[in-house]
């Protein structure tokens, strides 16, 4: 799978432009499911969809193999490739509201972002490589330096089918996500307490990047991924931002319209994919449907909802599991099971389930170990500076 830049193959004037690099690279993600805030505690309405994002996308991957395509399934469920436009806005939007604390500094950030997300990463990603060692499916060109690109975020092209992305499929995502965070990061340390001047230097940056792609048409992983339209998705989360913190009042009829506009229009323009870009064809769907899930979050504090809100918890882990039960099942066992919707749904059950149970029993432990690491780090660090300063 490529990078999903662009939503068909049909347009060779975009790839040549690096707009396209193939329909089936939709390995979703989001980290922006992995960030967790006070924001995203007090936003239930992000939670919830975080929930319908990750479903979206394993929606996409069980419909998206050898296997399922047999079934000639409904073209419809393409539209989950969109879910991991959902979750860059969702990430710009959450940083923007998480980096306001006066307190907050770029190590502090940086070290949230990498405790939050890359154990459980790591993890998956070795789980991943377990199950391909006992398949037998390890390619003989296979390198350990694979490993140490995909845990940098390093775009590099794997020996495991070839394409652009991390050894873990949907880390690819993760990528552009460690790409942001470095740029947050980088603005926090330029300019400590001066939002408006973050802000300016994150949209100038990542515009910068975007404008690379034009005047140099990079070829290499490295380069496409720095310099992907996808980066503005970040930004225009970030300027949700910039209006929640005005604190507009909810309004629940113009945020339910604009969630159906959303969804209409990312139908729509599914429906006529290749004709322009990820960022207009997703992106801009995926920014009304965040706003008006925004603007209903009176709603969404409904107790019925809570299963959703659960589901939005577990989303990191639903999406960076989903992917490695649907390889260990339809690998080996594709000749041998039943042809039928029916099978999809079961792999879609098997697969949220492992990847709730994943969040329960594995993701939880290992984030409040992760910060007990951490905490211990910094205690430790500060009586030693205490001592040689004493």
């Amino acid at each position: 799978m490529a990078d999903q830049e662009s939503l068909f193959l049909n347009r060779p004037d975009f790839a040549r432009w690096g707009w396209r690099l193939g329909r089936r690279d939709a390995r979703q993600s989001p980290a922006a499911a992995a960030v967790e805030t006070n924001t995203s505690r007090q936003l239930v309405s992000i939670q919830i969809l975080r929930a319908f994002a990750a479903l979206m996308v394993v929606i996409f991957h069980v419909t998206d193999n050898a296997f399922s395509q047999s079934l000639g399934t409904v073209p419809v469920f393409m539209i989950g490739n969109a879910g991991v436009d959902i979750f860059f806005v969702i990430s710009g939007f959450v940083m923007y509201l998480s980096t306001r604390s006066p307190t907050i500094t770029p190590a502090r950030f940086w070290e949230a972002r990498i405790v939050r997300i890359v154990p459980l990463y790591y993890l998956a990603t070795l789980t991943f490589l377990a199950v391909v060692l006992l398949l037998d499916r390890l390619p003989a060109d296979f390198s350990a330096f694979e490993i140490v690109l995909s845990g940098l975020f390093i775009p590099f092209r794997n020996s495991l089918n070839g394409q652009e992305v991390p050894l873990l499929g949907v880390g690819w995502t993760l990528n552009y996500e460690a790409m942001f965070y470095l740029v947050v990061g980088l603005a926090i340390a330029i300019a400590p307490l001066q939002r408006k001047m973050q802000i300016v230097f994150i949209a100038s940056v990542l515009c910068v990047l975007v404008v690379g792609r034009f005047l140099f048409e990079p070829t290499g992983a490295v380069g496409i991924r720095m310099t992907s339209p996808i980066l503005l998705e970040f930004l225009s989360g970030m300027m949700l931002g910039v209006i929640e913190s005005r604190r507009p009042r909810r309004q629940i009829v113009l945020g339910a319209a604009m969630i159906a506009a959303g969804v209409a229009l990312m139908v729509f323009l599914d429906s006529r994919a290749g004709t322009m870009p990820r960022t207009i064809g997703y992106g801009l769907p995926a920014v009304l449907i965040v706003q008006g899930f925004i603007l209903c979050e009176g709603l969404m504090r409904h107790r019925s909802l809570r299963l959703l809100r659960w589901f939005g918890d577990a989303s990191y882990s639903i999406y960076l599991v989903h992917g490695i039960v649907i390889y260990a099942i339809v690998s080996p066992f594709s000749a041998y099971l039943p042809r039928s919707e029916a099978s999809c749904v079961v792999l879609f059950v098997l697969a949220c389930g492992a990847g709730l149970l994943c969040y329960e029993y594995v993701e939880q432990p290992l984030l409040r170990a992760s910060k007990s690491v951490l905490s211990s780090v910094r205690r430790k660090y500060a009586a030693a500076k205490g001592a040689i300063d004493g």
